[in-house]
C-alpha cells in the first residue's frame, strides 16, 4: 500500500499552470484552503492595526480620511488576491508561491501602516503598487 502511494506522489505536478475555475458552472463545492485562511489573518491584522489609530485619534473626520486612505488599497489588495484565488487556485507550487507573494505585500503594508500619511507614506504606497503590479501580472 505505501508503494502506491509513494508512487501517486511521484506523479503529482509541481507547476500546474492557471485556468479558469468552473465550479459554478459545474455545481462543485470548493472549501476555503488554509492557505486562503491565513491569508484573510495577514488582512484582518493590519485592519485591526489601522483601525486602531482611528481608535486613539478620536475619531476626528481627520482621522477618518487617513483611516481611509490606508483601508481602500488594503481592500483592493485583498480583492485583487480573492478574485486570483477563486477564479485560478491550482494545488501546485506556483500558486503557494504567489500567495506568499500576497502575504509579503500586505505584510509590508502592516509594517508601514503607521505613519502611513506620514513619513512612511512612499513606503505604505510602494507596498500598494506592487501589490497591485503582482495582481496585474497574474
Amino acid at each position: 500500500m505505501v508503494g502506491n502511494e509513494d508512487s501517486t506522489m511521484a506523479k503529482r505536478k509541481l507547476f500546474h499552470p492557471p485556468r479558469m475555475r468552473d465550479d459554478e458552472v459545474r455545481g462543485a463545492h470548493r472549501p476555503v484552503t488554509w492557505i486562503e485562511l491565513f491569508f484573510d489573518l495577514f488582512v484582518v491584522v493590519v485592519l485591526a492595526r489601522i483601525a486602531h489609530e482611528l481608535g486613539e485619534a478620536h475619531f476626528t473626520p481627520s482621522a477618518l480620511l487617513v483611516f481611509l486612505g490606508q483601508f481602500v488599497p488594503l481592500f483592493w489588495v485583498w480583492v485583487g488576491a480573492t478574485y486570483y484565488i477563486e477564479r485560478f487556485e491550482t494545488a501546485g507550487l506556483e500558486f503557494r508561491l504567489t500567495f506568499l507573494g500576497f502575504m509579503a505585500v500586505v505584510a509590508g503594508m502592516g509594517a508601514f501602516s503607521h505613519l502611513a500619511m506620514g513619513e512612511h507614506f512612499t513606503g505604505y504606497a510602494g507596498t500598494y503598487a506592487a501589490g497591485r503590479m503582482f495582481t496585474a501580472l497574474l
